[in-house]
């Protein structure tokens, strides 16, 4: 019987190896080795656990790629920025199907705060269309760009990459664009009186709209007031 670190070879009725398979890998009970790709050698890497107990005799490997298919990771962005500011952006697309890989779309878009109380912002701030590659299953495509964010805040950078005959892949990252003096001004007040209640009025200078949840009012003493719930200006 086979053990969980063995050796299998096939031969023919000449007594020639046609095939050879060393393995040191422990499934697991009731977990079959299943090879990926039967087009290629049996390296270590094209050996996967099965996704089914028992194994898939005489069915398609429950671990065989689709045809096509992708997958997108390791988005990096910095963690700040500035307004309108170029930011460096960088992520790879993996080819996880047999097809190669020839073309594909991208858009990188923001989007606000989701908590329940803030809406969302979306934004979409950069597309474009990427062609002449031939990239095999499992290589990657490096992605580099530029993108400038034309609203502060906290915000999530969303990256999308499209082809008809792939599924959509998505990934995103938090990203925090800071406001610039003169962005948000007080633009009234009424310090406190015995017949009238305080306020402070601030005026949104910028094109967009701008939620102040958390933001904080504060005087010269250890009092201060942090705004809470959906304000939007």
């Amino acid at each position: 019987g086979l053990s969980t670190n063995d050796l299998t070879a096939l031969l023919t009725d000449k007594g020639d190896t046609l095939e050879k398979i060393v393995w040191t890998k422990d499934t697991g009970d009731g977990y079959s080795l299943e090879k990926v790709r039967m087009d290629i050698s049996n390296e270590v890497s094209n050996w996967i656990k099965s996704l089914v107990q028992n194994g898939t005799p005489g069915k398609t490997n429950s671990q065989t790629p689709a045809g096509k298919n992708w997958s997108v990771s390791k988005l990096t962005i910095p963690a700040t920025t500035n307004r309108n500011e170029s930011v460096p952006v960088e992520f790879k697309i993996y080819n996880t199907g047999l097809s190669p890989l020839t073309g594909f779309s991208v858009s990188i878009g923001i989007k606000g705060e989701t908590s329940s109380d803030v809406p969302k912002l979306v934004k979409t701030i950069y597309s474009n269309s990427f062609s002449g590659y031939n990239t095999a299953f499992q290589d990657s495509i490096l992605i580099q760009t530029q993108v400038q964010i034309p609203v502060s805040g906290k915000l999530s950078m969303v990256v999308s990459v499209s082809q008809p005959d792939y599924p959509n892949q998505t990934i995103s990252q938090p990203i925090g664009v800071n406001y610039q003096t003169g962005d948000v001004v007080i633009s009234e007040f009424l310090p406190k009186a015995d017949q009238f209640s305080e306020f402070i009025e601030v005026y949104n200078s910028t094109a967009d709209s701008v939620s102040l949840h958390q933001w904080t009012v504060q005087n010269n003493s250890t009092s201060k007031y942090t705004i809470s719930g959906s304000v939007i200006l």
